[in-house]
């Protein structure tokens, strides 16, 4: 049950897993999926959503995801190096988003194609971005090698406190507590403030005046932002397999449609209709195809904030220009001697939900 008052309910088999999920407020119940089917050991492979669009998921024997189908959504292919890394990413419903990808010999991006352009991308030793090219014009990073920090990216300086904390960026200014979690920020001359749980659980956002409640479950899911001044619900969020599943704004209740990793691609509404669309960039950089009810939910465990461009990542932030953090790693050096790098140079396969490490091969796992 919600702060709201909506309660979400899971039917599960004799297996204990769930096939169906419903959602009720107000004495309304809404249907969000059923006729959920699984692969052996977990991973969804179908599901009937509430809107009645049918999706699948197609796994070969090594549970790698060769496709997705959503109709009048997406129908992704999937192709893969011999080292099992993605090459390409098509969309046979909308062949403007398909995606290729180039790696170096230890598994980073070096190169992609796509929406977003042609991109380059080259590395140090310690997996540091050293430069990006994009559609031939090449951008310089300048590293400073005794702490990994990016203090220069093309014209624009960086500082950090000495915690390894980002504090300037440009003209852009950063402030942090204690525990090294960003408390303030002005970007552009407009000023906008956190706090947190005992759990490091971002709990309000202060901007222009307002205040916006954040609300999680047992399992570190956003489950619902309220005002908090009136105690307006803004937004609320239903998950499954810790996967996005459903959203609901301003009373309208959206079906969540997730590529392999569980990014979220598109909305819909209950007739089917798409009103929602992004495709994102290899770092996570999104481009929004059709902006309907404002959505903010990015990879996964990752929130987009408009204020700084950032990603609230909930341990860090992550910043999708640069594709690194703009703090060290609070578990110092358990995911490898960069401790700003994000999930090893490779977001096409890998993700990092709590801003503390890689899960590899992520996308394996992942719900529809």
């Amino acid at each position: 049950t919600y702060p709201s008052g909506r309660e979400v309910s899971y039917t599960r088999d004799s297996a204990g897993d769930v096939i169906e999920v419903t959602t009720t407020q107000a004495g309304t119940t809404t249907n969000l999926a059923s006729q959920i089917e699984r692969a052996p050991f977990g991973p969804v492979t179908s599901m009937v959503r509430g809107n009645g669009i049918s999706e699948s998921r197609t796994l070969d024997l090594d549970y790698r995801v060769t496709g997705i189908d959503a109709a009048r959504v997406h129908s992704l292919v999937y192709r893969y190096t011999p080292d099992s890394l993605i090459s390409a990413i098509d969309d046979n419903l909308s062949s403007s988003v398909n995606q290729s990808l180039g790696y170096d010999a230890v598994g980073r991006i070096t190169s992609a194609e796509g929406i977003y352009g042609v991109l380059g991308y080259g590395y140090d030793a310690t997996g540091n971005r050293t430069s990006i090219t994009t559609d031939g014009l090449s951008q310089s990073y300048t590293i400073n090698y005794m702490n990994n920090w990016l203090v220069k990216a093309g014209q624009t300086s960086r500082s950090y406190d000495a915690n390894g904390n980002l504090t300037k960026q440009g003209a852009d200014t950063f402030t942090y507590d204690s525990q090294n979690r960003l408390v303030a920020a002005t970007v552009a001359g407009v000023t906008v403030s956190y706090t947190y749980n005992h759990l490091d659980q971002r709990v309000t956002k202060t901007l222009n005046g307002h205040t916006r409640l954040l609300v999680y479950d047992l399992a570190g899911n956003l489950i619902e932002e309220l005002d908090a001044a009136t105690g307006d619900v803004l937004a609320e969020y239903i998950w499954l397999d810790g996967t996005p599943l459903g959203f609901v704004q301003s009373g309208q209740t959206y079906q969540v449609h997730v590529d392999h990793l569980g990014t979220p691609k598109a909305l819909t509404d209950v007739s089917g209709q798409v009103v929602w669309k992004a495709s994102y960039s290899p770092f996570g950089k999104a481009s929004i195809i059709i902006q309907g009810p404002t959505f903010n939910l990015r990879f996964p465990g990752q929130y987009y904030d408009a204020e700084t461009g950032f990603h609230y990542n909930w341990r860090r932030y992550y910043d999708p220009a640069t594709g690194r953090y703009i703090t060290s790693d609070p578990l110092g050096l358990i995911d490898g001697v960069n401790t700003y790098g994000y999930v090893h140079g490779n977001p096409m396969s890998n993700t990092d939900p709590t801003g503390e490490f890689a899960f590899v091969g992520a996308g394996i796992g992942a719900g529809l």
